[in-house]
């Protein structure tokens, strides 16, 4: 999967390639930051978009498909850290295809947002205690052998989230940020 405004999937060994355009109604200046897929449900996925810039006006959103991309449902509502941050990175938990993670970069304090209802219902939780406010967030991987491990790849290295706090997991690492 790749794409820069619409969606491109590739299958079966580049045999076959579609484009899909999420939302007509977006500008053309709005770019795809980040895409996750379901290890679950290969019909469920995800997709983010931004245009940068700081406003009160919703300008970022958040989309999910549950048949394979045909259609779309804006799951932004409820994400309040998006008015002012750019989605950077979505994670979709192994076992549970309704399990969303996102990450972002800006200045607020909520790097990292989850939903257990796939978004559709609109209770967005913050699940930031522990990483440090200008921890931006560049990537997020749950663990699949231990499901309720979430690792971030942040500007400040690598960050572990475990029974609901984060800890710093950047031992033995060099400092730099992680993607």
């Amino acid at each position: 999967m790749s794409g820069f405004h619409d969606l491109f999937i590739i299958r079966y060994r580049w045999l076959s390639c579609s484009q899909h355009r999420i939302d007509s109604s977006l500008d053309d200046g709005m770019k795809l930051t980040a895409v996750a897929w379901a290890p679950s449900d290969s019909m469920t996925l995800y997709v983010a978009y931004e245009n940068p810039t700081w406003s009160d006006q919703l300008k970022q959103r958040l989309y999910r498909s549950d048949n394979g991309a045909r259609t779309w449902v804006d799951i932004t509502k409820g994400l309040r850290s998006v008015a002012w941050m750019s989605i950077t990175s979505l994670s979709v938990h192994p076992e549970h295809p309704d399990w969303i993670t996102v990450g972002f970069r800006g200045g607020a304090k909520a790097k990292v947002m989850e939903n257990r209802s796939g978004g559709i219902e609109q209770r967005w939780q913050v699940v930031s205690d522990g990483l440090p406010e200008s921890n931006d967030v560049y990537t997020l991987v749950y663990d699949w052998d231990a499901k309720r491990t979430l690792y971030a790849g942040t500007r400040l290295g690598v960050w572990k989230l475990q029974a609901g706090a984060w800890t710093d997991w950047s031992e033995g690492l060099p400092v730099g940020m992680v993607y």
